[in-house]
């Protein structure tokens, strides 16, 4: 699933509300966070094992998506692969980020068997990258090994010794410098810390700064580090995150999603550009008018029928839908679509199905 709007890591679930899931999941509705992404092993070893299951239920249930991230140690490569995929595929997660900083540079081996490893095991899944600002800086990082096989570039762009919109105005140049480059989902700082002799601590002015910045540069989501950290020391951070108000709109993707499973003909076909071309089995045809008629066969083969998302993946401009239907008159059991965006429209649409009784 994309990431659009506002979310938030979480270190450690039980210093959230007391461990009161339904405190957690209330506040983060009222703060119209889209997603929070939990920590859920470090290393080799299961992390917020005791109530990552009911927190993760929870916010899904509200309509919050929930992503995983694991620190890396680089220990045993593959083992904490297994341990992460294990994690994510158990808690059916929406996507899963890798931490990755000082204990994984110059370990180019290791970033490529944990990748092979994880791929392996989540071969379709959203995975996104963890890391530095500034990549110049911190070159001996396997940066290749791991964005190549990457979804999402989620960039800690913690403005220490910089303005936020300046600091993600220079990150986002060194990170879209990369031949391999991924869409960035830039990280702002909700946290204080000492670096040396100076106490950094991020202002609620900051926030609001750093996330104008984000969407001047029509980035789709922001994260921020950490929920943790505010909940014990500053709630005038959180209050500065939660009264932002981003207006989020479904990704075109979901937003066809949305319109077939109602029935809404007119609002699927409103979605195609004048020459998109949609592809099945059995026709090609062009153009909205002929698109909807198409996809009135399908709902007339389907009466009534009842639609399942099974996944929907976004990369770059292209989106991976895969589904299921099913109905009195017959089902579908493994739907896949390949979605082509252009300038927020769809230009090409093939679906790959079969209808059984």
């Amino acid at each position: 699933m994309a990431l659009t709007g506002k979310g938030i890591y979480i270190w450690q679930l039980h210093r959230i509300a007391g461990g009161n899931v339904s405190a957690m999941v209330d506040k983060a509705r009222d703060a119209n966070l889209t997603h929070v992404i939990i920590k859920i092993a470090d290393g080799n070893h299961l992390y917020n094992a005791n109530l990552i299951e009911p927190a993760a239920n929870a916010f899904r249930a509200a309509g919050v998506q929930v992503w995983g991230w694991a620190w890396l140690w680089m220990r045993d490569a593959l083992q904490e692969a297994e341990t992460a995929a294990g994690r994510v595929q158990a808690l059916e997660l929406d996507g899963f980020v890798i931490n990755a900083e000082d204990p994984v540079k110059g370990k180019i081996q290791d970033a490529q068997t944990y990748m092979s490893a994880l791929r392996n095991r989540l071969p379709d899944l959203p995975i996104g990258l963890s890391s530095y600002r500034y990549p110049q800086l911190h070159r001996s990082l396997p940066w290749e090994a791991f964005l190549t096989r990457c979804n999402l570039n989620l960039p800690q762009m913690y403005w220490v010794g910089e303005s936020p919109a300046e600091c993600l105005q220079n990150s986002i140049i060194q990170h879209q410098a990369f031949p391999f480059a991924k869409p960035i989902i830039p990280t702002g700082a909700s946290y204080g810390e000492q670096y040396g002799g100076t106490y950094f601590r991020a202002q609620p002015a900051q926030i609001v700064e750093f996330l104008d910045a984000v969407r001047a540069n029509h980035l789709p989501a922001a994260n921020f580090w950490s929920w943790d950290w505010t909940e014990a020391h500053g709630p005038d951070l959180w209050q500065a995150i939660a009264n932002y108000n981003w207006p989020t709109t479904p990704d075109v993707a979901q937003q066809f999603w949305q319109a077939l499973t109602a029935g809404d003909l007119d609002a699927v076909a409103a979605l195609y550009h004048h020459n998109a071309v949609y592809i099945t089995a059995t026709q090609t045809v062009q153009g909205p008018t002929h698109i909807r008629a198409a996809f009135a066969q399908l709902l007339h083969a389907l009466p009534d029928a009842e639609f399942h998302q099974d996944q929907l993946r976004q990369e770059n401009n292209l989106r991976f839908l895969h589904w299921s239907a099913t109905s009195t008159a017959g089902q579908i059991r493994n739907g896949v679509d390949s979605i082509g965006i252009r300038a927020g429209k769809i230009q090409y649409h093939s679906s790959s199905y079969d209808v059984t009784e």
